[in-house]
Formats: structure tokens, sequence, C-alpha cells
């Protein structure tokens, strides 16, 4: 209903306001979500072309712990194409989400961010199979030992 209404744009635009955020993030993640939509594949086309995960990614690093799960929900469910790791990888995502793995605290957060990598890894290895790591020796370079190899959706 939101994808053929043309309601997308808005809800990327509502991500930029502090009042809003959240139910932006909330909406967003599950319109990705295959678990909770059945065409996720056309929501996360239309936010492809939207250029919506440069606008999503920045969230990883709210200091708002309701904002951040959310936005690593919707991160994670996103994170479908190649190009979104290796921008993850550029703008330093990955030590942020293995910081986030390893803080106490909320295990729903300690989910998200490990699915977040996970989804990297698999998206990156599928693109560029085998390539080892100059600096764990881990295939693909984007986990550290322990984290499954399947890409998943929330």
């Amino acid at each position: 209903c939101i994808r053929d209404f043309g309601a997308l744009p808005e809800l990327l635009f509502m991500l930029h306001r502090p009042e809003t955020t959240q139910d932006a993030l909330r909406v967003i993640g599950n319109l990705a979500s295959d678990a909770v939509d059945q065409n996720a594949k056309e929501t996360k086309q239309l936010i492809h072309e939207l250029r919506g995960f440069e606008q999503l990614l920045p969230l990883i690093w709210s200091e708002d712990e309701l904002t951040l799960v959310y936005a690593l929900g919707a991160v994670q469910n996103l994170c479908t194409y190649p190009e979104y790791a290796m921008l993850m990888q550029a703008r330093g995502a990955q030590p942020r989400l293995l910081q986030l793995i390893q803080m106490p605290g909320s295990k729903q957060r300690q989910h998200f961010a490990s699915g977040c990598l996970n989804n990297m890894k698999v998206i990156t290895n599928a693109k560029y199979p085998q390539r080892p790591s100059a600096d764990n020796g881990i295939p693909g370079g984007w986990s550290r030992p322990g984290v499954p190899t399947t890409a998943h959706s929330s």
C-alpha cells in the first residue's frame, strides 16, 4: 500500500525529522523484511532507486537506543546490494557494528548488528568469492569468528 501510493520518498524524508525518525525506520524496516512483507523485494528496489540506504546508514551511529535498534533492523533488511556492503565499509560501519555487538545491554541491538555484519559478508562474498582478508584471514574479510554466513532478514 505504501509502495503503491508513492509514500516511500516521504518516509525517507521523515528520517531527517527527530519526531518521526523512529516511526519511519520501523515502517521501512518492516517493508524491507521478507518475513513481514511478501513484496519486500519491491521495497528494496524502490529504496535503492531513491538512494534511501545512504540516508539510513548514518542512523547506526544514533545515541538513542530505540532509534539505533530500528536503524540496525532496517539496514540489515536492506543490505542486499553489494554496493551497500562497500558503502558500509567505506563509512566505517564494520567497526561500529562490532562495537555494538560487544557492548553490554540490548540483545536485540546485538542481534541486528550481527545480522548487518552477516549480510555484508554474504553479499560481498557473492560478488567477490573467497578473497582473503588482509587483516584476519577470514574469507571475505567481513566477519569475526562465530558469525554465521547466511544472509537473513528479520
